[in-house]
């Protein structure tokens, strides 16, 4: 397409989008998830993030990598790092907030992690490693390999400073007005043009000018382009061009992507499927491999040595963790009683044996079913009012692939599969949970 097909194109779509309105919330939503994972993924994926389509996809809509999967925390920091700063660009746009360095900078320390290093190569080609400074500019000078192997050099550390500055003095004027459509494609393929041969970070320079490329549009009420990971050889191509001087193939380029992301606006305004095909596939398969690692997981059928083990790792901390807290409300009663009950066997624990000898307890008794504890708190002593009693139960059964944890009060049942021991944060949340609900009983019948 040459460039007028493409601005006839954009608002064809622009006036059918329009038409549509008011989008439904639920397509909106679904327009926007999509378009936020996708920005996310490639944008990622194209400077060497592992996540793949659907691990990036669960990490964004749960905050939790995907079960069985063992990617660098980097990975998972960027994909995070980055999806922040799509809000900030958002934020921006949205207020009409103009770009300065102060801006890029605070965004470069938003999309990458803590301060690490990365493989480089010296000017003479030998491999070398650079520390990786955050919202700072380069220091060192940096450099790119070519598909034709040579080296491309980028602006100079000393150059960083005033070309930036006049990068952004450049667009200061001109942002406001960007409502002819070829005239945003030009402005905002420049801006990401000089942006990028500046290179002003020691890394994330390509997210930065992808994020800053999508202010423009966005500021626009335009949807953001997604320069797709697969693409990365004509998106490249076009960059190389415009150091030809040929800067029309990048605004070509970027308008071709700007349409297909209008085309997934007027589909999902219309409830049509925006997912692609290869969209699919990826899901499929991050779905397979989430089930095989799961099922593998269920493999761990009940046994003497797994319960054992849930014994060991669960059931003996939460019931030790239980009693330190529990005995803290000993004061308002006359006397206490705890019972431990291993399958049918009642075990009542004295003073000497609650904490000391819960290991030799389980130790002498096998479990094979269930374990519980109950905390007995007997004649509230407190002077006007009246004598009541109170108790407290914690209870794991041992079922066929699961183990199930029974809180009395307040009422909850929590399920893990036998690879899964409680974690200490888990164990202080249920006892917590349980204390505070025996303040709350002692309240309801003693304070007016």
């Amino acid at each position: 397409m040459d460039l007028i097909e493409i601005i006839n194109k954009i608002v064809e779509l622009n006036r059918e989008f329009e038409q549509l309105k008011p989008i439904k919330p639920d397509h909106e939503k679904r327009i926007w998830n999509k378009l936020r994972l996708d920005w996310n993924f490639h944008s990622n994926h194209l400077e060497g993030n592992t996540l793949t389509y659907g691990e990036t996809k669960v990490l964004l809509e749960t905050g939790n990598a995907v079960t069985g999967t063992t990617k660098p925390i980097r990975d998972y920091d960027e994909i995070r790092g980055h999806d922040k700063g799509i809000d900030i660009v958002r934020d921006l746009a949205k207020n009409n907030i103009p770009i300065t360095e102060a801006i890029i900078r605070e965004l470069h320390k938003t999309i990458l992690p803590t301060q690490y290093w990365m493989p480089a190569e010296t000017i003479d080609g030998k491999p070398t490693k650079r520390p990786i400074a955050i919202g700072e500019y380069k220091k060192l000078p940096n450099h790119v390999r070519t598909a034709e192997g040579k080296i491309f050099k980028f602006a100079s550390p000393g150059d960083v400073g005033p070309m930036m500055t006049e990068l952004v003095n450049d667009i200061r004027g001109t942002e406001i007005e960007l409502s002819n459509i070829s005239e945003l494609l030009l402005t905002a393929a420049e801006f990401h043009y000089k942006f990028v041969i500046i290179h002003p970070f020691d890394d994330g320079n390509g997210r930065i000018a992808r994020l800053l490329l999508n202010y423009f549009f966005l500021k626009n009420n335009y949807p953001p382009i997604i320069i797709k990971a697969e693409d990365k050889k004509s998106y490249f191509a076009t960059l190389e061009a415009s150091d030809a001087g040929n800067i029309e193939s990048l605004v070509i380029y970027i308008g071709e992507q700007l349409i297909k992301s209008w085309e997934l606006l007027v589909k999902g305004a219309k409830g049509e499927e925006i997912e692609e095909t290869e969209d699919l596939d990826k899901e499929i398969a991050i779905l397979e491999k989430k089930l095989k690692s799961e099922y593998e997981e269920v493999d761990h059928k009940k046994s003497q040595d797994v319960v054992d083990n849930i014994v060991k790792g669960t059931v003996i901390p939460l019931f030790e963790y239980f009693i330190q807290q529990m005995q803290k409300l000993n004061r308002f009663y006359s006397s206490v009683d705890i019972i431990l009950e291993l399958d049918n066997s009642l075990i009542p624990l004295s003073k000497g044996t609650r904490i000391m000898h819960f290991k030799e307890l389980f130790a002498s008794n096998t479990v094979q079913n269930k374990a519980s504890i109950t905390y007995f708190y007997n004649n509230f002593k407190t002077a006007g009012t009246k004598i009541f009693n109170s108790s407290a139960k914690l209870e794991i059964q041992f079922a066929e692939y699961k183990y199930y944890l029974h809180v009395d009060s307040p009422h909850k049942e929590i399920q893990k599969l036998y690879h899964q021991n409680l974690s200490f944060e888990e164990t202080k949340k249920i006892v917590s949970e349980i204390a505070n609900s025996q303040i709350n009983y002692i309240k309801s019948l003693t304070v007016n």
